[in-house]
């Protein structure tokens, strides 16, 4: 079934055919840096099948993502119910997973805010109670700087206190993913295997510490340059959408 289709990309259900190509990505160090060692193919296909099994279950899921433009399969995007149980589940995530050769590619980004609230207004609908959020690492003070740029609300944050509520989620969420690599009190995360940004991706000059989200940035996150990762938080919400946020999501639509 064809769930969402743009000039150059879909996502759609999942097929046989995927199989192969899927399990090529999860051999690939690259992809499974932050997700354990690469996969064999009898796990990779298992972990098709706990996806496929997903979608009967609760209507929705990670999505195959495929180019329009010859039809290559590249990896998934999605929402997912999670398997640990915690103060706020039941509760849906965020997934994604793509191959490494289309890491950076805009577009994603913009099909990937659109299906996920798609989905998420779908969820809350059948749900009213459900809260979607989106966890999220930050090595480098630019992807740190996306979240108020798209965001209202978002955590941790300069100018806002973080509350009990959302604390307990962070940190369920930071043990759940990373285990003993998240630390509870910084909210940092040290991998295995860190991967310092290459130098000018994210250099932190005097001048860029005059921007005050910057300077919040490395005083949470003082490790960074050593692959140190800010475990970060935002709900899911069109409530909670900037007028950037509005326009990334809804770009034929007007920002109110």
């Amino acid at each position: 079934m064809l769930i969402l289709k743009t000039e150059r990309l879909i996502l759609r259900d999942w097929k046989l055919g995927d199989r192969e190509p899927f399990a090529r990505m999860n051999a690939d160090p690259r992809v499974m840096e932050y997700l354990g060692e690469p996969l064999s193919r009898k796990r990779s296909d298992e972990v098709a099948d706990r996806i496929e099994a997903h979608f009967r279950t609760h209507g929705f899921g990670l999505c195959a993502a495929e180019l329009t433009e010859g039809g290559e399969f590249i990896g998934f995007i999605g929402l997912a119910v999670p398997t640990f149980e915690a103060a706020f589940t039941p509760c849906v995530e965020i997934g994604w997973r793509l191959a490494a050769e289309y890491w950076g590619e805009s577009i994603l980004s913009r099909l990937w805010s659109q299906m996920v609230f798609s989905e998420a207004d779908n969820i809350v609908a059948a749900r009213p109670a459900t809260r979607v959020f989106w966890f999220l690492i930050c090595s480098g003070y630019k992807t740190f700087r996306f979240l108020p740029v798209f965001f209202r609300e978002f955590y941790p944050n300069p100018e806002s206190h973080t509350s009990d509520e959302i604390q307990r989620i962070l940190d369920t969420l930071g043990r759940a993913k990373f285990g003993d690599r998240y630390h509870a009190a910084s909210g940092i995360v040290r991998l295995e295997r860190p991967m310092p940004l290459r130098h000018g991706i994210a250099d932190v000059t005097e001048q860029r510490l005059r921007d005050p989200l910057v300077a919040f940035f490395t005083s949470r996150n003082p490790g960074h340059g050593h692959g140190d990762e800010l475990a970060c938080i935002t709900e899911i919400s069109r409530s909670n959408l900037t007028r950037a946020g509005q326009r990334m999501v809804d770009p034929h639509g007007r920002a109110v």
